[in-house]
């Protein structure tokens, strides 16, 4: 029979302790015990309690994204292993924000060098009532421009937008929009 205080010197050599740091390096969590058979959501919820925001994902050194449903020994995390949190992507527009189904033409127009101040102040009141068609010809017809010109919005209801784009052939691309209320 082993004696109590062995079986609890045991069961620390198969602890695995691990560090939880954010993208600039910050220490989140340090030397955080963890049985190999315990689940990544046990960690997830210690980062949660500590950062209170449930909108973040875990990854290895190696840049594996941790699965919530597989275990610490299934996840290749070892003792003294450090894991990066990383807010989710999310953004924002002036505080509010935007759509998931909106995420991909918010890029392409941060991508395209859109002025930022116009996007801030219009993109959720009118670019964002682009139907799902008439963002996708946008998209199409402005892919291969450096960077995209808006000139807008009149003074009249409903708001007309004017965009313009220089392909690589030089030739100049316009797009005319008016804002669907």
């Amino acid at each position: 029979r082993i004696p109590p205080t062995c079986i609890g010197h045991l069961r620390i050599a198969n602890m695995v302790s691990v560090s939880v740091v954010s993208m600039d390096g910050t220490v989140l969590l340090e030397k955080v015990t963890l049985e190999p058979e315990d689940y990544v959501q046990a960690l997830r919820a210690k980062v949660w309690m500590k950062c209170k925001d449930p909108n973040f994902d875990l990854v290895t050194q190696a840049g594996t994204l941790l699965s919530d449903i597989a275990s610490i020994a299934d996840s290749g995390i070892s003792d003294g292993a450090t894991i990066t949190f990383m807010k989710k992507a999310t953004a924002s527009v002036a505080g509010r924000p935007v759509p998931e189904e909106l995420l991909s033409f918010w890029e392409f127009l941060l991508k395209k060098k859109v002025e930022q101040r116009l996007l801030e102040l219009w993109f959720l009141e009118d670019f964002a009532k682009m139907s799902s068609e008439t963002r996708a010809t946008f998209m199409d017809q402005f892919a291969a421009c450096d960077s995209i010109d808006a000139t807008g919005p009149t003074r009249s209801i409903p708001h007309q937008w004017s965009f313009t784009g220089k392909a690589p052939s030089g030739e100049l691309l316009t797009f005319e929009w008016e804002c669907e209320d």
